[in-house]
């Protein structure tokens, strides 16, 4: 009887300790590829990408580095992008709504970041 009372318990302990959410953030696996897309360096890791959809209209995404790189500068002015990013895009490890089959990516890792403009 006590063998299987410290059995329940330990099913108990085990079914109630956080799980990890697996493949996500800059470790997890990329949800696209982006090339040459212009982008605005807002500080701390943060860059605003300009982005176009698959129907052809424009959209801008907020995202954040994995690294940091102390040579990026803020862009003076937000609505004229004065960088030329090429990353992958990360799925964010954030709780995505029951109602969305996409995951958003919010973190993507730099494969190319230049000042151009």
């Amino acid at each position: 009887m006590k063998v299987i009372r410290i059995g329940i318990l330990c099913l108990i302990f085990l079914s109630c300790q956080k799980k990890e959410t697996p493949g996500c953030g800059c470790d997890g696996p990329s949800v696209k590829v982006v090339e040459n897309v212009q982008a605005s360096y807002l500080g701390n890791s943060h860059f605003l990408l300009r982005l176009t959809s698959e129907t052809g209209s424009p959209y801008e995404e907020i995202v954040r580095s994995c690294t940091l790189d102390e040579a990026w500068t803020k862009t003076a002015e937000i609505t004229n992008p004065d960088y030329l990013i090429s990353a992958e895009l990360k799925r964010g490890c954030g709780d995505t709504p029951s109602y969305s089959s996409i995951y958003l990516p919010d973190q993507f890792k730099i494969i190319s970041a230049e000042k151009v403009f």
